[in-house]
């Protein structure tokens, strides 16, 4: 039997704050999570959107406990789990379907905005300092 404290919690939108448990199979938006063979897979539909999976859009992904979905109506959630490493281990270390190469590089994750950032939020703090000081 699947483990009914493995759920799905709603971090954003009109679903924020509640809970469905993926003991069974779930739809939400255009897309389907389901377990399947002790993992927990989501599709969504070809002819939508894709959806956000930790910040990558997928159409099929194999999720893990941590795991962020964004679906284009608003809607957020996260994959939770008690005893997370234990679900986790059984899961290959590659479980997005889609390739990273197709991803236009403007949403690929990068190290090299974080330097960046800091800096426009000096600058933004300094000037705001100047403002409060005259």
């Amino acid at each position: 039997a699947a483990d009914p404290r493995l759920v799905l919690r709603g971090v954003g939108g009109r679903l924020h704050g509640r809970s469905f448990t993926l003991g069974q199979a779930r739809a939400l938006g255009d897309a389907r999570i389901a377990r399947e063979g002790g993992q927990v897979v989501l599709r969504a539909a070809a002819d939508e959107p894709p959806v956000m999976v930790n910040g990558m859009p997928c159409r099929e992904a194999v999720l893990r406990p941590g795991d962020q979905l964004a679906f284009g109506t608003g809607q957020r959630f996260v994959v939770e789990a008690p005893m997370a490493a234990s679900i986790a281990a059984d899961v290959p270390a590659s479980t997005d379907a889609v390739d990273r190469e197709a991803v236009p590089a403007s949403l690929q994750p990068t190290a090299r905005r974080l330097p960046l950032l800091l800096v426009a939020a000096l600058l933004i703090a300094a000037a705001l300092s100047a403002l409060l000081l005259l």
